[in-house]
């Protein structure tokens, strides 16, 4: 074998010698050199796009940045906007609570005011003693029910004449059965 090599042309579709060190385009072949053209034309073409890739990773740096500035302000907005709504609300809250108290005052008022004056002697003060005072007149019973109103007759049914006299006291004349007396289950006799 001999320290001599060349680099030789191929035309399309002939055969590569098998001897071949490397076989490819040129300008392939003579980027592996130090000093060649295509060396140099390889790396200055590395240099840009690794100029346009800092380019662009800074073009996102900034933009991620500005979108970030905008979150943050967003989120200062709308923390100073829970602020206010909180202050408001508060407001609010005080304003209502004042109004109920105000309210509440108004109607002890109104009470006190409907009360009988202590000074007036024509008003009845009920202090449990005996007094002079004649009886109400209303007697009015209430809002009983018509069957247990005094006198009142029965409901219509079967009974074709009432008995007044049973009417007017429906206890009377009834017989009382005495109660049974219940029996210790847990005495033992």
């Amino acid at each position: 074998m001999t320290d001599r090599f060349a680099i030789i042309m191929c035309p399309d579709g002939t055969p590569v010698p098998v001897e071949a060190l490397c076989v490819g385009p040129l300008d392939e072949m003579f980027g592996y050199i130090q000093q060649s053209v295509a060396r140099e034309e390889h790396e200055q073409r590395l240099a840009v796009a690794e100029q346009q890739n800092m380019e662009v990773a800074q073009k996102l740096l900034d933009a991620m940045a500005h979108f970030t500035n905008c979150l943050g302000a967003e989120e200062a907005s709308r923390a100073d906007q829970a602020r206010r709504d909180a202050k408001r609300d508060a407001k609010r809250a005080k304003r209502d609570q004042e109004e109920a108290k105000r309210q509440e005052q108004e109607q002890n008022e109104r009470m006190i005011d409907q009360l009988p004056d202590p000074d007036d002697p024509d008003w009845h003060h009920n202090t449990g003693d005996l007094h002079d005072l004649p009886p109400s007149e209303d007697a009015d019973q209430g809002d009983l029910p018509n069957e247990l109103k005094k006198g009142a007759p029965p409901l219509t049914g079967t009974d074709t004449a009432p008995d007044f006299d049973k009417l007017a006291h429906p206890q009377s004349g009834t017989k009382q059965i005495a109660q049974p007396v219940s029996i210790s289950l847990n005495a033992e006799d």
